[in-house]
């Protein structure tokens, strides 16, 4: 039944814009998807956070993987091929700037926009450690329901880090919340000879939201999806639906682990 994982490969085709970066920070991300079991296993995805003239594009890796795939081929429909790459945990495409955070989210095939206002309140330590022959500070912060440690470098002068997390005079090399649940751990770091543009294909065809009213679409989908199947075009019988209900509700009970608490 693979079309229960649909809402994992948004397929809406958007229109070109362009970024340019000079920078790019890899990054490892270690999480435990069900808290609720502590024998349960700790999965490791990788992401990028593309830089450039304090702006900031943060991606999973796989998330990349399957745009490349949509966005060169507009009319891809072979369900197999899109299934065959690996999944994102997350759909997040982060931009930042020293003005505001702008988040695109999907699921199904549909894409949302919204602003996230955040300001961190950091708390500089004089703890130092050394991660990855880098030199470093400590820092702590809470957000959204999690305390944070982080360890910044002020050998790389960027105030950047993985997701939305940024605000300290160095960059993030590593952060962990006090559970270990969530670890962004910085894996590689390169400054660029020469700056590279990359295309991407998210805005116009998004829809302008709120993160309040894409949560809670999100969370209404994950409670019930039939209704958002059925509006694209899907016909189930009843014990199909039944068991489409049941699988997502078993998938969001092993999945509790979310990043931002107050979702």
């Amino acid at each position: 039944m693979k079309f229960l994982l649909l809402f994992l490969v948004p397929i809406a085709i958007l229109s070109q814009n362009k970024i340019s970066y000079d920078i790019v920070a890899d990054y490892s991300m270690e999480w435990q998807p069900d808290t609720l079991d502590v024998n349960s296993k700790v999965k490791t995805e990788n992401f990028k956070l593309y830089l450039s003239n304090n702006q900031s594009f943060f991606i999973s890796e796989n998330r990349i993987g399957l745009d490349t795939l949509i966005f060169n081929n507009p009319n891809v429909g072979d369900l197999n091929k899109l299934m065959g790459l690996p999944q994102p945990s997350s759909n997040k495409r982060i931009f930042k700037t020293a003005k505001k955070i702008v988040v695109f989210d999907a699921f199904m095939s549909k894409t949302f926009k919204y602003e996230d206002n955040i300001k961190f309140n950091w708390e500089l330590t004089n703890v130092k450690d050394t991660i990855n022959n880098l030199i470093v500070r400590q820092a702590k912060t809470s957000f959204r329901g999690r305390d944070y440690t982080a360890w910044y470098s002020e050998d790389i002068p960027i105030s950047a880090g993985p997701y939305k997390f940024y605000g300290l005079p160095g960059l993030i090399v590593k952060i962990v919340d006090a559970n270990n649940h969530i670890n962004y751990t910085l894996i590689s770091f390169s400054k660029l000879k020469k700056e590279k543009e990359m295309t991407i294909n998210y805005d116009s065809e998004s829809q302008n939201t709120t993160l309040e009213e894409y949560q809670k679409a999100y969370f209404s989908f994950m409670d019930n999806p039939i209704p958002v199947l059925e509006s694209e075009g899907m016909v189930f019988n009843a014990e199909t639906k039944k068991i489409i209900r049941e699988k997502y509700k078993e998938r969001t009970k092993k999945s509790n682990n979310f990043i931002e608490r107050n979702q």
